[in-house]
């Protein structure tokens, strides 16, 4: 047992810290280096030219890993002078997000988790609202979606409201 001042680390480690009960169980480190690892696979795919991921079904995807992670999309680029993810949404969040309530929804959450600015252009989740059918989208997965993207952004319909025509 060291504190911080006899401790050292070589580049790459992690070091950890906890309080607590000394012997009270300890989640492992495993899932944060698992992750960092992935991330690391994660950039090397990215386009050099369009900053995507081979078309906005992975470029959402990889939107929300990233965010998730805590990286802005504004500096997530594979290279110094490559276009960055946030430049590709950019070009794409508007035809993407008129695709549909999931699309616009799984959009919302990755620009939000990556600290992208809502494109003026891009529909928002909650335009696929229905007042009269009380959803967005049929089927759980666009539900789910649409109601994420609208807690996200700052929209008018709000997902407590539809929660309350799912019974």
């Amino acid at each position: 047992m060291v504190g911080p001042g006899d401790s050292s680390l070589n580049d790459g480690a992690i070091e950890g810290w906890r309080w607590g009960e000394w012997g009270s169980a300890m989640w492992p480190a495993r899932p944060v280096t698992a992750a960092l690892q992935a991330l690391d696979w994660l950039r090397p795919p990215q386009s050099l030219t369009d900053g995507g991921y081979g078309g906005d079904g992975g470029s959402v995807e990889a939107s929300l890993s990233i965010g998730a992670n805590g990286y802005p999309a504004g500096e997530w680029r594979r290279q110094e002078a490559a276009p960055s993810l946030a430049s590709y949404w950019l070009g794409r969040a508007q035809p993407y997000s008129h695709l549909g309530a999931a699309q616009a929804g799984k959009l919302a959450v990755g620009m939000i988790a990556t600290e992208t600015c809502w494109p003026r252009a891009a529909v928002r989740p909650s335009a696929f609202y229905s007042a009269t059918s009380g959803i967005y989208a049929a089927g759980a997965g666009p539900q789910a979606w649409a109601i994420l993207g609208t807690v996200a952004l700052p929209a008018t319909q709000r997902a407590s409201r539809v929660a309350a025509h799912i019974k």
